[in-house]
């Protein structure tokens, strides 16, 4: 029998993934919301969708960077089931940083416009121009990328709820922050 607490991640993982959820839903409702709206309102905004995104950034690479020296949960999954999970969580990982890249990389200050602060103080630094590609063409790759993102969640999301509800092998267990309290179905 496996021990339960070896089914679950490292406290600081299961940290990190539930603090990138928050700051991912408040930069999507910063998105398509506030940001969504014609004109130049979306300029007040755009201070702290940059400022979300330096956040997410920080995240994501303190969590690759504590993964490779986190031990995997111990779980009897099938290949197929582990291959599909490390395929579909190499795919979020690259997808996130591709469209943090691609932001930064579509971000230009307006001609006359003071450029965007961090945090309300530091200045945005600017991407370095990309030879044959303007910022619009890197704007329209970052919104197509997030659309992929978000497709990429719901995979995510309904093969977290396909172990919770439909195989009960604990796997959902394994990122909660609750306490370990019940054995996971043999």
């Amino acid at each position: 029998a496996v021990n339960v607490s070896d089914q679950r991640w490292s406290l600081g993982v299961r940290v990190l993934h539930w603090l990138t959820v928050v700051a991912l839903a408040a930069q999507l409702a910063v998105a398509f919301g506030p940001m969504a709206a014609p004109g130049m309102a979306p300029m007040k905004w755009l201070p702290l969708h940059m400022s979300i995104g330096v956040i997410v950034t920080a995240m994501i690479l303190l969590r690759i960077f504590w993964r490779i020296f986190t031990r995997t949960p111990v779980r009897p999954l099938p290949r197929p089931v582990r291959f599909a999970g490390v395929l579909v969580h190499a795919c979020l990982y690259a997808t996130i940083l591709a469209v943090l890249i691609t932001g930064w990389l579509a971000y230009r200050p307006m001609p006359f416009m003071p450029p965007a602060r961090l945090f309300g103080s530091l200045p945005m630094p600017l991407a370095p121009a990309v030879d044959g590609l303007s910022a619009r063409a890197f704007a329209v790759l970052h919104a197509r990328l997030v659309w992929l993102l978000l497709g990429l969640v719901g995979v995510h999301v309904l093969a977290a709820l396909a172990h919770a509800a439909l195989l009960r092998d604990g796997v959902m267990r394994g990122m909660s922050l609750g306490r370990p309290n019940a054995t996971p179905r043999e």
